[in-house]
């Protein structure tokens, strides 16, 4: 391999952790993740698995309503954690 190669797969490698890093989404940390990029991304993923076809943007829409996409103060808080869609534990959970 010469110098002009090794340099390009370098540069290549370089490039390709890079595009890797920054597709990890926020979609599954848990606390605090807000913004519409959030909201899209876990909308995207819900889609995806097919469980509601046809949601007419109610998630969407839902997200909005209820924390501004997770921007509201009231998003995440001590006494209560619904997060961006504000959606209480089931009773198995608490």
């Amino acid at each position: 391999m010469t110098g002009r190669q090794t340099l390009v797969s370098w540069l290549v490698l370089g490039l390709l952790s890079v595009a890797v890093g920054e597709s990890m989404d926020g979609t599954r940390q848990s606390g605090g993740a807000a913004g519409s990029g959030v909201v899209d991304a876990v909308i995207r993923l819900i889609e995806a698995s097919c469980v509601f076809p046809d949601d007419k943007q109610f998630m969407r829409r839902l997200a909005y309503v209820e924390s501004n996409d997770g921007n509201s103060e009231n998003a995440y808080r001590t006494d209560y954690d619904g997060g961006i869609w504000q959606v209480d534990c089931s009773q198995a959970e608490n």
